[in-house]
């Protein structure tokens, strides 16, 4: 049997990777209440990956109250505070 080497891989999932890093750039005021976030399509090549895990976290930030979408518009964000009630509620 040949051996074969594989890479370490994060434990975490890609999503939850996204979600903390966009999270952190909302937090850290890089995105502030009521701009615009970049289009998905900007957000793969930026983060190298599918639509997929992109759609997650920004599911997930939509879930805890950080952003909204508007349909043919984009992604928004709405708080730079997580509700305490809902932190780690998606993770």
């Amino acid at each position: 049997m040949v051996p074969i080497k594989f890479n370490p891989v994060s434990s975490k999932k890609l999503y939850i990777q996204i979600y903390s890093q966009i999270l952190s750039q909302i937090q850290a005021g890089t995105f502030k209440v009521g701009d615009k976030l970049p289009a998905e399509r900007e957000l793969c090549e930026q983060f190298g990956v599918s639509r997929a895990p992109i759609r997650q976290a920004l599911s997930a930030l939509e879930l805890n109250g950080l952003i909204y979408s508007r349909q043919g518009e984009g992604v928004y964000v709405k708080s730079n505070q997580l509700a305490e009630e809902k932190k780690q509620s998606y993770m």
